[in-house]
């Protein structure tokens, strides 16, 4: 199962809509798989949820609803804030933290590469308004966040007992749950496509053109 939340305390570009656009995103990906004949081993289902910010109200009534059928979940995969930088950060419960790495050594980053070795060059950015207090452990290039709450997540993992993530691409983020989280905040400091423009042109020397 994989998900994220629709409503906003005001314009939400980052949270939830950078992480609606990232999951409507792998959507397409699937759809576009499925045309070429290609069938999952397990059923997947993509949620959109209402009322998170009220409560995870949208999120706890579908657990609730659903809770005989989730015994047979495999895991739960939460984006909400999807993009807010260019660092990739992730949160899980122990079971899934070698997989969410494993994961990011297949995925190819922007700056060439993948994204485990962006993350690793980057491993001292931290997601600031959900940063888990759980020490490093000895030996981990990266870290992946212990869940606490905060997002839709919560029914799956607290409630149902689903292994869950929840994963993102991190920057400085001060504008959360403000009404200046809107799409030109996001296209000018949280986009990271926007932010390689930005160093390259400093780099060479273009930051006046």
């Amino acid at each position: 199962v994989s998900g994220n939340h629709r409503d906003a305390w005001v314009y939400g570009a980052v949270d939830p809509n950078s992480g609606t656009a990232a999951m409507l995103e792998a959507v397409d990906g699937i759809g576009a798989l499925l045309r070429q004949g290609w069938r999952p081993k397990r059923t997947l289902i993509y949620c959109s949820w209402d009322a998170e910010e009220e409560g995870l109200i949208g999120s706890t009534e579908w657990v609730e609803q659903q809770a005989q059928t989730l015994d047979h979940a495999v895991a739960y995969f939460n984006t909400d804030v999807g993009v807010s930088g260019p660092n990739f950060t992730a949160a899980a419960v122990p079971s899934l933290k070698q997989f969410v790495r494993d994961v990011t050594q297949a995925v190819p980053s922007p700056l060439g590469g993948n994204v485990y070795q962006e993350w690793r060059l980057n491993k001292a950015a931290a997601n600031e308004h959900r940063a888990s207090n759980a020490p490093p452990q000895p030996g981990e290039e990266v870290r992946v966040s212990d869940l606490g709450s905060g997002s839709d997540f919560t029914p799956f993992l607290q409630h149902a007992g689903v292994p869950s993530t929840d994963v993102g691409s991190d920057g400085p983020y001060g504008v959360y749950h403000s009404t200046f989280d809107d799409f030109a905040w996001f296209t000018m400091s949280a986009d990271p496509h926007f932010a390689y423009l930005q160093e390259m042109a400093r780099v060479l020397g273009l930051e006046a053109q």
